[in-house]
């Protein structure tokens, strides 16, 4: 019987790590992160269009029901700062907002897909925080 109950736990255990799952908005999501280059995800959120945001320390993640669509740091203007990603949120004007880890904060716009980054040193400097938004 010993033998079965750690059998059981043993298995119970895999099955938790191989289909995590996230409360959104009140709501349980399982998903297989199988597609994804790293299963560890620091943060999920959905925003007003539905989709899915997934936080990893290899990059952001849209998730559409259907597929995933990368948004990694290359360097370029309008790419995402860094691809270790904590935390993200949406505010109460429903922009996206990116935590990174050591490189401040990005925004994403929605229109033109690319994302505005915040460095630390302008979040540091309070000068930048008008009225509890950031201006640039």
């Amino acid at each position: 019987m010993k033998k079965f109950c750690l059998f059981f736990c043993i298995i119970f255990t895999c099955i938790i790590k191989v289909f995590p799952q996230y409360v959104i908005n009140g709501e349980e999501y399982e998903f297989r992160t199988r597609n994804l280059p790293q299963s560890e995800v620091n943060d999920i959120i959905q925003d007003k269009y539905g989709f899915i945001w997934i936080a990893t320390l290899d990059g952001l993640y849209r998730y559409d029901g259907y597929e995933y669509k990368a948004y990694l740091s290359d360097g370029q203007e309008g790419a995402i700062s860094t691809n270790m990603i904590l935390s993200l949120d949406i505010d109460s004007y429903n922009n996206l907002w990116v935590g990174t880890y050591g490189r401040g904060l990005s925004r994403f716009d929605y229109e033109t897909g690319e994302f505005i980054n915040f460095p630390i040193e302008i979040l540091i400097n309070r000068k930048d925080l008008k009225g509890g938004t950031l201006q640039r």
